[in-house]
């Protein structure tokens, strides 16, 4: 696979089940980010969504192949998320619970695009 082209993100992080990993997770409904390790141990709950953010420098292509990879997307549901996120600057390529957001998540940030999870 092919390695991140710069650092995704900044701001809080939540540690996942990965090791030495971590995905940053925001919740729209505050516009804050939350760090879910200071959690009770029980999930955030409701659905988590998983952004895909638009850059300059990844062949289109290459994003349609990782998003039908990495989620299982047909060609043209991954060829419709790509050109969103090229023109609105993200998009979001899944709504699911947290532990598959988070793990989704790393995936494309493994591949070397831009991913957060936002909890919705």
């Amino acid at each position: 696979m092919r390695k991140p082209l710069h650092p995704i993100g900044s701001g809080g992080t939540a540690q996942t089940p990965f090791a030495n990993t971590s995905v940053r997770v925001m919740t729209t409904k505050q516009d804050t980010i939350t760090d879910t390790k200071d959690t009770t141990g029980v999930g955030l709950g409701g659905g988590f969504q998983v952004i895909l953010h638009n850059d300059d420098h990844t062949p289109f292509d290459y994003v349609v192949g990782c998003l039908m990879q990495v989620f299982n997307h047909s060609q043209e549901m991954s060829v419709k998320i790509a050109m969103e996120a090229h023109t609105r600057g993200r998009a979001i390529a899944q709504v699911e619970e947290e532990e598959s957001a988070m793990k989704h998540c790393l995936a494309l940030r493994n591949s070397g695009l831009g991913a957060d999870v936002e909890h919705i």
